[in-house]
């Protein structure tokens, strides 16, 4: 995965108020290549409601 891509990605969600999560570079687990994105681990998840959470698998069946 390019970094390049990455970062764009997170500032388009800063950009837009939306929660940014990095997973990790890639590898078959998180410590093959790391979580860090410039020095840092991005952690942040969306905060749902339980109606949102029951619209959302009601769309996907």
């Amino acid at each position: 995965m390019k970094e390049k891509w990455v970062l764009e990605i997170k500032d388009l969600c800063a950009r837009e108020s939306v929660d940014f999560f990095f997973k990790q570079w890639g590898g078959r687990t998180a410590k093959a290549g790391g979580r860090k994105l410039n020095g840092a681990e991005h952690n942040a998840m969306p905060a749902h409601t339980r109606e949102e959470r029951g619209h959302a698998l009601q769309m996907a069946s």
